[in-house]
C-alpha cells in the first residue's frame, strides 16, 4: 500500500520548526546601567533618570573614570556612567528602586545581580521582594571593594505575573561624597520557549487513508515510526502508531 507521505511531509515542518524554537534570557531591569541621554560631566546631581526611584532630592551619577572609579565592570566591558548611592544629606540615608512585573514564564528561576565599587569608607545594603513571594532577598551588605568592580549575584524562585521591587541603600558617614557605587544591575528571565504548532485557517490537513485496510505493520516496527498517523475512511478509524505498534481510535 501507499505510505502516508502526506503525514511525513508534515512530521518534517513540525520538527524543522522545533529547532528553531529556543529560550531567550531577558533583563526585566530599565537602565540598569544608568544611562543617560546625554552624558555627564565628571558627575551630576539630577533629580530624576529613566527606571528609577529615591528617597532623596536626587540622584548622584559618575561617568567612568573619574577619581580612580574602575572603568570595566566585573563582565570586562566599559561601564559607562553609574550611581553612587549616599545621601545628599551627611548623616542620612538613601534608597534606590524600582518595581517591574515578571511576565508569563516557562522557567521562573530569576538571576539578579549588580556590579559595585567603594570609593572609600561608605557602605550600602540591597534587598528584593515580589508582591506574591514576599522577601526573596533579605536586607544584605552590598559586596564592594576600592579596586575593582565587584559582581554581587543571587538567584531564587519567582511568580509569572507578580511585581518585583529591588531597593539599593547607602549612607554617608564622612564629610565629603564617599558611598558605594553600583552598575549594570540586571533582573535576568527566561522568556517562554515557543512550541511548534501547526494551524490551518480555513481548510484541511489530509492525511493518507487505508482503504478498509490496516496499515502495514513495517510501517509501525520501531520507535522512529511512534507518531505516524493514517485514517481507514470505510470504517471509519484513525490508526496511530505507537510502542505498542498500531493502535485504532
Amino acid at each position: 500500500m501507499k505510505k502516508p507521505v502526506s503525514f511525513i511531509i508534515i512530521v518534517f515542518a513540525f520538527f524543522h520548526f522545533a529547532e528553531n524554537s529556543y529560550a531567550t534570557s531577558i533583563n526585566l531591569v530599565e537602565n540598569g546601567e544608568f544611562e543617560l541621554p546625554v552624558t555627564t560631566v565628571d558627575s551630576s546631581q539630577l533629580e530624576a533618570i529613566p527606571g528609577w526611584e529615591t528617597t532623596d532630592t536626587a540622584f548622584e551619577i559618575w561617568t567612568q573614570g573619574k577619581l580612580q572609579s574602575p572603568e570595566t565592570g566585573s563582565d570586562g566591558i566599559n561601564t559607562g556612567q553609574h550611581y553612587e548611592i549616599h545621601s545628599l544629606q551627611l548623616g542620612g540615608t538613601v534608597t534606590a528602586s524600582q518595581s517591574f512585573t515578571v511576565p508569563d514564564l516557562i522557567n521562573t528561576v530569576a538571576k539578579f545581580r549588580f556590579d559595585a565599587w567603594l570609593r572609600d569608607v561608605g557602605s550600602g545594603t540591597y534587598k528584593v521582594e515580589g508582591s506574591l513571594s514576599g522577601e526573596l532577598v533579605p536586607n544584605t551588605a552590598i559586596l564592594a571593594n576600592q579596586n575593582s568592580w565587584i559582581n554581587n549575584e543571587v538567584s531564587f524562585d519567582v511568580f509569572s505575573g507578580e511585581i518585583i521591587t529591588i531597593f539599593f541603600s547607602g549612607d554617608q558617614t564622612a564629610s565629603d561624597s564617599r558611598g558605594i557605587h553600583i552598575d549594570q544591575v540586571e533582573f535576568i528571565v527566561d522568556s517562554p520557549q515557543s512550541k511548534p504548532q501547526i494551524e490551518v485557517k480555513g481548510g484541511y490537513i489530509k492525511l493518507d487513508v487505508t482503504s478498509g485496510n490496516p496499515p502495514p505493520a513495517l510501517d509501525c516496527a520501531n520507535a522512529s515510526h511512534n507518531g505516524r498517523i493514517v485514517i481507514d475512511e470505510i470504517y471509519g478509524s484513525m490508526y496511530i502508531c505507537t510502542n505498542q505498534g498500531w493502535i485504532t481510535k
